[in-house]
């Protein structure tokens, strides 16, 4: 039997959603989980009120809506462990500035930029496009998998960044958390990202059968210029549904543990 599409110890779809996986944890648990964690010591520090400190979590996501696209853009072009690796390297960056910035404005430019390219480039979305091109069969529980790792993220990132506040302050906090999310989610995607598998890796690992890959069939995949993509009905209904559940979820998650 051939044995193309797999690591040492199996499927290598399996190796790309395990690094995947704990990318997604280091990268939504220690921005979008953790932000809660940093808003009475940043609120004290800088003299804010409650909802003057929450409009770091509105900078966060508006600025990952911004990079989002070009991002979806760039895995189409570049090498997906690359660009994941990368955003790990921002996001060490991002964190590191905002521990340092001496001011309100510093610290808006550092989430605004480097941390929400870095959670768009190596978070969910970049996973989620990486674990879809491994996997046909069984995609739907390896898409699972990968929601399953911002809650995962929620409860492990979160624990340490408690410990690491109180240990050492929050500024310090940050730049620890940055400097080892860096370290781990540019090591993972290097190591273990792969971009695309070929059809004799989907068949190796059970994802097709004889028949081969019918979405690597010319003209199988349709082309979704973002022109018709911004003028389809469904597109803007699963846009403004998720966007509203996301919305609450993100006051919820900035507010509960202060």
């Amino acid at each position: 039997m051939s044995t193309a599409g797999r690591a040492p110890w199996g499927y290598a779809g399996w190796w790309n959603l395990g690094a995947g996986f704990v990318c997604s944890v280091v990268l939504v648990g220690s921005t979008i989980y953790s932000f809660g964690l940093y808003i009475i010591p940043f609120s004290e520090t800088f003299g804010l009120g409650r909802a003057q400190a929450n409009v770091g979590m509105m900078i966060l996501t508006m600025a990952m809506a911004v990079w989002s696209p070009l991002v979806g853009s760039l895995l189409d072009r570049v090498s997906a462990p690359a660009l994941m690796a990368g955003g790990g390297v921002m996001l060490g960056i991002g964190l590191c500035t905002t521990a340092s910035a001496p001011s309100l404005g510093g610290v808006g430019s550092a989430i605004a930029g480097p941390v929400a390219l870095g959670v768009a480039a190596a978070g969910p979305l970049g996973v989620g496009t990486v674990v879809a091109r491994w996997f046909r069969r069984r995609r739907g529980r390896a898409l699972g998998m990968v929601a399953v790792s911002t809650a995962a993220g929620g409860f492990v990132m979160t624990q340490l960044g408690a410990y690491l506040i109180l240990r050492f302050g929050w500024q310090q906090a940050l730049a620890i958390t940055g400097v080892g999310g860096a370290c781990v989610v540019a090591a993972l995607a290097l190591l273990f990202i792969r971009s695309h598998p070929t059809e004799a890796d989907l068949r190796a690992g059970g994802e097709v059968g004889d028949e081969g890959d019918p979405e690597l069939a010319p003209g199988a995949a349709p082309d979704w210029p973002t022109g018709r993509l911004v003028a389809t009905r469904n597109f803007w209904l699963i846009a403004t549904g998720a966007g509203l559940l996301l919305a609450s979820d993100g006051a919820i998650l900035s507010s509960k543990i202060p």
